[in-house]
C-alpha cells in the first residue's frame, strides 16, 4: 500500500446470490458514529434539495434543451454491504449514433456536459440518493457492480459504509489517482471515519471543485475502467525501462512490456514479459506472455499473485487474450495459470511471432481476458478446462482442473460505454 495508509487485514467478503456483500466490517468506534452520520446526511440532503431547487431546475432545462430527453442519467451502482441502487446524475453525453459520428466517449461528451462535470453540477441529482439512504455525503464513490469480482478482500472493505457523493480519494486527486491508490484511501476512510474527518473532506471538496482538479485523466472523457488490483500486499510488478507499462498499441504493431516481480522486501521472484499485438481486424489485442527466472522455492501464493497481476495489467491495456508457453515441470505456475482462466491448446501452433521453444516438456496455454461484446456485470463464470500438449503434465493438469472447476474462476468483465 502507499505510504501513510494503514495495512488492512484481509476480510472474507463475497457476493451472495441476492447481490449483497457478506461481512463488511467497520471499526467499533466508527460504527457508533454511523447513526449520527445518517441523520446528518438526511437533513443536509433535504435542505440542499430545497435551497438548490432553482439551480436544479435551470440545469435540468439546459440539459433538456442541449441533449434532449431524458434529463437524468441512471446507472446501477454498489453501496454499503454490496447493495445495488440506481445512481442519479444529470446527463452529460449524447446517445451513441454512428451515423453522426457519436461513438466514442469523447465524441459523445458535449461542451455543456464537460462544463457540468468540471463544476460537479451533474452530481446534484445524487442528493436524492442521499436523502433515501442509498448514499452518504462523504464515503467511497459508488462503482459499477461489474467490478465486484475484481476487488481484493481488502479493497472490498470500502463497502462497509455507504457510498459517498465525495470522499477522501476525491479530495486527494479525484480521477487523476490510480485505482489502487483510490481504494487505499477508501480503506483509510473506513478505518478513520468520524465527524472531524467528514467535515474536513466537505470543506476540501468545495475547494477542489472550485479549482476543478482531477476531473479528466489525460483529457479523456471518462476515467479508465478498473482492471483489478495492480499490486498485492505480497507482490508488485516493477516496470522495466525497456518497455512502457501501459497504453494501447496501434493495429499490427507489437509492443513489449517488461516487469520484475518483487516482494515488499525487494526480493525478485521472477521476470515477466508481455508482447502485445492488436490485429487490424477484429479490434482485439492479443498478448504473448513469458515468465522466466521464477524462483524454485517460491511460495505458491506469490505465484498466484504474479499471474493475477499480469492478467490485470493486460486487462488494463484492453488485451482480449493471452498466450504463454510453460515448462511442464513448473507445477505451481501451471496451477496459478489454470486458476486464472488459462486453458491448454490442442497442439496447434497459434502463437503470434517468435516464442519460447516447444516440445514434449512444454505446455502451451491461452486465456480470454475480455470479450469485446461482453456486457459488464456479474455473470455465471464458465468452468475452466485444461488440455495439454505435453504428456508429462497430464496428471498435474487433471488435479489443477478439478481444483479450478470447484470454484469456476471468471477472468473479468469488458468495458462498456458509460457516463463516467
Amino acid at each position: 500500500m502507499t505510504a501513510g495508509v494503514p495495512t488492512v487485514p484481509p476480510v472474507r467478503i463475497a457476493e451472495s446470490p441476492s447481490g449483497r456483500v457478506r461481512d463488511p466490517r467497520v471499526p467499533a468506534g466508527a460504527s457508533a458514529y454511523l447513526p449520527v452520520k445518517r441523520a446528518v446526511d438526511a437533513v443536509a440532503a433535504a435542505c440542499l434539495l430545497i435551497v438548490l431547487a432553482p439551480l436544479l431546475a435551470v440545469v435540468a432545462l439546459a440539459v433538456r434543451v442541449g441533449l434532449g430527453s431524458p434529463v437524468l442519467f441512471r446507472q446501477e451502482r454498489v453501496t454499503v454491504g454490496g447493495r445495488r441502487f440506481d445512481l442519479l446524475k444529470f446527463r452529460t453525453m449524447r446517445p451513441i449514433d454512428r451515423a453522426r459520428g457519436w461513438v466514442t466517449d469523447e465524441q459523445r461528451l458535449t461542451r455543456l456536459g464537460r462544463w457540468l462535470r468540471a463544476t460537479s453540477l451533474d452530481e446534484l441529482p445524487s442528493l436524492w440518493n442521499i436523502l433515501v439512504g442509498d448514499m452518504s455525503v462523504v464515503g467511497p464513490r459508488p462503482l459499477l457492480p461489474g467490478y465486484l469480482p475484481l476487488f481484493s478482500a481488502a479493497q472490498s472493505r470500502r463497502h462497509g459504509v455507504r457510498a459517498g457523493l465525495t470522499g477522501l480519494a476525491q479530495v486527494s486527486g479525484r480521477n487523476g489517482l490510480p485505482w489502487d491508490e483510490r481504494f487505499d484511501l477508501d480503506q483509510r476512510y473506513v478505518l478513520l471515519m468520524g465527524p472531524v474527518l467528514d467535515l474536513t473532506i466537505v470543506v476540501q471538496t468545495a475547494w477542489t471543485v472550485l479549482r476543478r482538479d482531477g476531473v479528466d485523466v489525460d483529457h479523456a472523457a471518462t476515467t479508465l475502467d478498473f482492471a483489478g488490483p495492480l499490486r498485492t500486499p505480497r507482490l508488485r510488478l516493477v516496470p522495466q525501462p525497456e518497455g512502457p507499462s501501459d497504453g494501447m498499441p496501434a493495429p499490427g504493431v507489437a509492443v513489449t512490456r517488461r516487469w520484475e516481480a518483487r516482494t515488499p522486501t525487494d526480493t525478485r521472484i521472477a521476470r515477466c514479459t508481455a508482447t502485445v499485438v492488436r490485429p487490424d481486424s477484429p479490434e482485439r489485442i492479443v498478448a504473448d506472455l513469458e515468465v522466466v527466472d521464477l524462483r524454485a522455492d517460491c511460495d505458491p501464493q506469490l505465484v498466484d499473485d504474479l499471474i493475477l497481476l499480469l492478467v490485470n495489467h493486460l486487462r488494463a491495456a484492453d488485451a482480449g487474450g493471452a498466450r504463454i508457453v510453460v515448462d511442464a515441470r513448473a507445477t505451481h505456475l501451471l496451477h496459478a495459470l489454470a486458476a486464472h482462466g488459462f486453458e491448454g491448446e490442442d497442439g496447434s501452433d497459434s502463437t503470434h511471432g517468435p516464442g519460447p521453444a516447444r516440445g514434449d516438456d512444454a505446455v502451451r496455454l491461452t486465456a480470454v481476458i475480455r470479450s469485446v461484446d461482453e456486457p459488464i456485470g456479474p455473470a455465471t463464470p464458465p468452468a475452466v478446462r485444461v488440455r495439454t500438449t505435453g504428456a508429462a503434465i497430464v496428471p498435474e493438469a487433471a488435479r489443477a482442473a478439478r481444483a479450478v472447476r470447484a470454484r469456476a474462476v471468471r477472468v473479468g468483465p469488458a468495458r462498456v460505454g458509460a457516463e463516467r
